[in-house]
């Protein structure tokens, strides 16, 4: 409705112009030396206390993989998070998310900062309309795990001369980066851990 009347075609017509709406999907596999010990821990005692008590919590300085991996966990969990400090001091703070309520910890390891890109896909839409898609499989650089064989059918021989996801990267920034005068809507089935992935 816009004010008391239904949106004519016209107005339908104008809440489609600037839009694009991008569907994303990736499909990932288990790095088991991805993440682990003391900083893995931390991110997920710290995730428990802000659930708990609603106050930020700061994490001990980490080098900037290991940091990346904590804002995955944190975004994965419905929180915020912030990097503080300059290097080699710098340490992630995780917040409560405006608006969006935690989600229960702990964190199902696929979406802890875990998980390599082994396949991603991008569809716009615009005007309501499908438009360019995109897609790749990608070489995680880690074994496939037998999960991955068993539902996406991904294996290391299919996967072995695919481009690495930094190969990859900055086309898929610019196809997540909204144009001059536009809104992007970014939409996806599993988006939460999708982003954690990414990020």
């Amino acid at each position: 409705m816009i004010g008391d009347r239904s949106p004519s075609p016209r107005d339908r017509r104008m809440l489609w112009r600037d839009l694009r709406l991008l569907v994303l999907d990736i499909e990932t596999v288990w790095d088991p030396g991805g993440f682990s010990g003391d900083a893995r821990e931390e991110i997920d005692r710290a995730i428990a206390e802000v659930g708990r008590t609603g106050q930020p919590v700061r994490l001990a300085p980490q080098p900037r993989r290991v940091r990346w991996q904590q804002h995955a966990t944190a975004e994965a969990a419905g929180m915020a998070s912030q990097s503080h400090g300059t290097e080699p001091d710098r340490a992630v703070e995780v917040s409560l998310r405006a608006g969006r309520p935690p989600l229960p910890t702990p964190v199902d390891s696929a979406l802890r900062g875990d998980s390599r890109v082994a396949s991603i896909a991008l569809v716009e839409c615009r005007r309501g309309q499908p438009g360019t898609s995109w897609g790749s499989l990608v070489n995680p650089g880690v074994p496939v795990d037998a999960e991955t064989v068993k539902f996406h059918k991904l294996t290391d021989e299919r996967l072995r001369d695919q481009p690495r996801f930094e190969q990859l990267a900055d086309e898929i920034t610019a196809l997540l980066t909204p144009r001059e005068h536009e809104r992007l809507v970014l939409v996806g089935h599993n988006l939460g851990s999708d982003l954690g992935v990414l990020r």
